[in-house]
């Protein structure tokens, strides 16, 4: 193939590769009420949002886009920096220590090994109020599950006193098994507002979110991913998770780029012909074949 088709088939790969926004309802929702975060008066009990999906559903990119909305570059002129929303993303076997960590740690703030929690604590205090942060966003909060009873608990209330204390919103965003979490203090459980997002059915919006990642694969043949049968085969094979869906079509997309077909068929979505082009269904990736 020559040299310049075949930088330009590259390009089109890159751009079929990039992150892309789909703002379904469930997605506007929820960014409508973390966007009611930033206009809410500070009071003692401030409302908090749970996000809850299953891994790969879309919680994390709709935390990105509110924290990148409300995001602004660093400008050294500046006479008082703020930080509006401080975000971060709790480690496996997440406790009161590795929360403190973590903030600090975003802030570009890390101290000692040694340093006590009361200090990290006072030092998260100070910083918080100096960059008159509104909204902390906790992702990945199912890793407060892995400890004990008791770290757990001692995570959930430094969760609740660095909100009261600095009388700002929490959000947090993780699997259905941080439920279980906060349904084991009833003070933590009352303070969190969830919303769920759940697994996604054959209905109108699905075939609308269908057209939506058609028009941004830019495949140069005609075909229609909301033809029964494949929309049918696309919600099985990615079990209703739009990050497994987006993850297939994408690879699908490529494949259709590099082969010169420019168009996902329904004869793609079989088994044996993904098998061949080197795709598995998510729920078939941790079994091996003797």
């Amino acid at each position: 193939m020559d040299t310049l088709l075949v930088e330009a088939q590259e390009h089109r790969i890159a751009e079929v590769r990039k992150d892309f926004w789909v703002g379904y309802t469930t997605a506007k929702n929820i960014l409508a009420d973390l966007d009611d975060l930033m206009n809410y008066p500070r009071k003692i009990r401030m409302p908090n949002l749970a996000i809850i999906g299953d891994t790969n559903n879309g919680k994390s990119f709709i935390l990105d886009r509110f924290v990148a909305k409300h995001s602004k570059p660093f400008d050294p002129n500046e006479e008082n920096t703020t930080l509006p929303i401080v975000h971060i993303r709790l480690r496996a076997k997440a406790d009161e220590t590795r929360f403190y960590n973590a903030i600090l740690s975003s802030l570009f703030a890390s101290g000692p090994d040694r340093e006590s929690v009361d200090s990290k604590l006072d030092r998260i205090h100070r910083l918080l109020f100096q960059l008159e942060t509104q909204v902390l966003v906790v992702d990945e909060f199912q890793h407060s599950t892995c400890g004990t009873k008791s770290k757990i608990r001692e995570l959930l209330n430094a969760v609740k006193n660095v909100g009261s204390d600095r009388k700002m919103s929490i959000v947090i965003g993780g699997t259905p098994e941080v439920l279980n979490a906060l349904s084991s203090d009833t003070q933590i459980e009352n303070r969190f507002i969830p919303r769920h997002l759940k697994r996604w059915c054959l209905d109108d919006e699905f075939l609308s979110l269908l057209v939506t990642i058609q028009i941004k694969l830019k495949l140069k043949k005609h075909y229609d991913l909301t033809d029964e049968s494949i929309a049918k085969r696309l919600l099985i094979l990615s079990g209703g998770i739009i990050g497994d869906l987006v993850d297939l079509l994408v690879y699908l997309a490529v494949h259709a780029i590099r082969t010169e077909a420019e168009a996902i068929t329904e004869k793609m979505l079989n088994i044996e012909y993904l098998k061949q082009i080197g795709w598995t269904p998510p729920s078939q990736r941790t079994k091996y074949d003797r």
